[in-house]
């Protein structure tokens, strides 16, 4: 509000040095990217701060630690002499205790050698702090609009809040919205108006005449891959619990399927990455039985292979080994040793690799061999919704 975090010099530097932190004087600093490049000798930051230089009220621009000191010693004279007029009272003793405060926060910003805004501008700069703590609420509440902020607006959080709450949430013929604005999207009115078929409302994954004997007709939206331990284990319950109420199914992420993603009973796809959660060996490697059992869940509905780290190319993740818990690890298969270490994510599958690498570890006949394994036990353990013509498929493409 007072000082800008992000500050550029305009006119050189006034002051000095005191305690080993350099002084900028507030009438040389520009709000960095919110004036728009002006310069204070500029008229269109003449017409709207008064004057070059005058960005900051004067008082602001003469705070010092010596005028830090005046006041306080100004204020405590003020106080104690009302306290020998008046006596003691409510008025006189909270003036004494704002006083001792005003000196108590003073002193310790003068002490204090990290932050220079503390040390050049004491109790002061806490006013700055205290605007930037109640900026995030005072947009919200009195400056953005119904349509503006990302990644969602306050209507569609405010859909979002009445759906939950079972309340209703549609309005009155009309909309609030801009129709003539770029981009407006509406349907036109149409002669002869036709149903939609059920079948184009899902997408139906496998087909029975390709040996799929367990075909699954997906909703066009569902919910996205996100990991039990990114998540909490009340939005693991309320994401699944929603995909059940919905008709939708709920991606595990990669983190394996937790007993949170099967208590409510919605679908669930199974996301298999390059850490083998809920499919591993104690070292890291694919486990077919392991891999099987999960399999035959009657909620897994699909299994969806990452093929490579997409948030973490050429890294890997890594989950420190304090914040494994006893259900995470649970639901990533984590035993023994691997308990009392970082949980890794490799940057690359182990179980196959790339078909267009010519090296004698990894040969296209070997690495064809591993993927029609792990898709055989894909097919013929899980018998869900691994078709054999997505088999047939990344067999030709690797060939």
């Amino acid at each position: 509000m007072f000082l800008p975090s992000a500050v550029r010099l305009s006119r050189g530097v006034r002051g000095g040095v005191r305690g080993g932190v350099r002084r900028v004087h507030a009438s040389s600093v520009l709000l960095e990217g919110r004036l728009n490049d002006m310069t204070p000798e500029d008229p269109a930051f003449m017409k709207r701060f008064g004057g070059a230089g005058a960005a900051l009220p004067d008082f602001v621009e003469k705070w010092s630690p010596e005028m830090f000191r005046r006041c306080g010693v100004a204020g405590g004279v003020a106080a104690s002499g009302a306290l020998a007029a008046f006596g003691p009272s409510v008025p006189t003793l909270v003036g004494l205790g704002a006083v001792g405060a005003y000196w108590a926060i003073g002193l310790k910003d003068l002490a204090q050698e990290r932050q220079a805004l503390r040390r050049n501008f004491p109790v002061l700069c806490h006013l700055r702090y205290l605007a930037e703590s109640v900026r995030p609420e005072i947009r919200q509440y009195f400056v953005e609009s119904d349509m503006e902020a990302a990644p969602f607006s306050r209507e569609h959080r405010s859909v979002a809040y009445q759906r939950a709450k079972g309340a209703s949430d549609t309005l009155p013929l009309g909309t609030r919205r801009n129709v003539y604005e770029p981009g407006y999207e509406w349907a036109n009115h149409s002669m002869w108006p036709t149903a939609v078929p059920e079948e184009n409302t899902r997408v139906a994954m496998g087909d029975a005449r390709n040996g799929c004997t367990q075909p699954y007709s997906a909703a066009l939206l569902n919910v996205s891959g996100m990991s039990y331990g990114a998540l909490s284990s009340n939005a693991v319950l309320a994401l699944n619990h929603g995909a059940k109420l919905g008709g939708f199914y709920h991606n595990t992420g990669e983190g394996g399927i937790s007993r949170f993603h099967r208590e409510p009973g919605g679908d669930v796809v199974w996301n298999i990455g390059t850490g083998y959660f809920g499919c591993r060996t104690a070292d890291g490697a694919f486990c077919e039985k392991m891999f099987a059992d999960n399999a035959r869940l009657p909620q897994v509905k699909m299994i969806e292979i990452k093929l490579s780290q997409g948030a973490k190319p050429a890294h890997g993740g890594l989950l420190p080994k304090e914040k494994i818990t006893p259900e995470i690890a649970e639901a990533r298969g984590l035993f023994g040793a691997a308990l009392t270490q970082d949980c890794n994510s490799p940057a690359c599958h182990s179980a196959f690799g790339n078909p267009c690498v010519r090296s004698p570890a990894r040969a296209p006949w070997l690495v064809l061999s591993r993927l029609l394994l792990l898709t055989h036990s894909l097919t013929h353990s899980l018998t869900h919704s691994l078709t054999h013509s997505l088999t047939h498929s990344l067999t030709h493409s690797l060939l």
